[in-house]
């Protein structure tokens, strides 16, 4: 069973995210925080094998409550969910140790995948759905420059702007998101930025 830690400052979007949750038979809530200081005690009561932290809502400040949950609990993964103007704070996120980042507006399909893949991460200890088949994949490693590419390009900036960004040509950012994709063994760009959405692979 993976246990999840719902940290999200909109309440009536945790409670259908965490119905949704408790509804799949190898997920379950452990705890529902709105605010940054109650998550580090919450996941040192209840350890989550997975965190989904808002930073959409000002009530919640998404960086600080990332570290608070990796600071009481390095196992537990954090997945960080962003509008594309909160681009910078998921970066930030990422930086300090979130596992990945997925539009805040994103399915509830593919945030139950998302959660599933990174409870299954190497190092991560989820228990395992009884009678499942829970062996994970290889984890794909991108350099941390492939994975800048492709976290901007999934807030849907051009190749354009990412290069204005990271100060490299926009026909560096597509050989960049040429080789991610190369690696993850996908063949279209779009193909790669679910695969990012979906909280999959490492850095190297």
């Amino acid at each position: 069973m993976i246990a999840v830690l719902l940290a999200m400052g909109d309440t009536r979007a945790r409670a259908v995210l965490g119905q949704r949750i408790e509804a799949a038979p190898d997920l379950a809530v452990v705890g529902q925080v709105g605010h940054c200081a109650d998550v580090g005690r919450w996941v040192r009561a209840f350890p989550a094998d997975v965190a989904l932290v808002d930073l959409s809502r000002s009530s919640l400040d998404g960086v600080a409550a990332t570290r608070r949950v990796l600071a009481a609990s390095p196992r537990t993964a954090v997945i960080v969910l962003a509008s594309p103007r909160d681009m910078d704070r998921a970066v930030q996120a990422l930086a300090v140790g979130a596992h990945a980042y997925l539009p805040v507006a994103s399915a509830p399909e593919t945030v139950l995948a998302a959660v599933r893949s990174a409870a299954r991460a190497p190092g991560r200890t989820a228990t395992p759905r009884a009678g499942g088949n829970d062996a994970a994949a290889p984890a794909v490693v991108l350099t941390g420059r492939q994975r800048d590419v492709l976290q901007l390009a999934a807030a849907d900036w051009s190749d354009e702007q990412i290069g204005i960004r990271l100060g490299i040509s926009a026909r560096t950012v597509a050989v960049h998101l040429r080789r991610a994709a190369d690696r993850i063994g996908v063949r279209h760009r779009a193909d790669a930025v679910h695969w990012l959405r979906a909280g999959c692979g490492e850095v190297g």
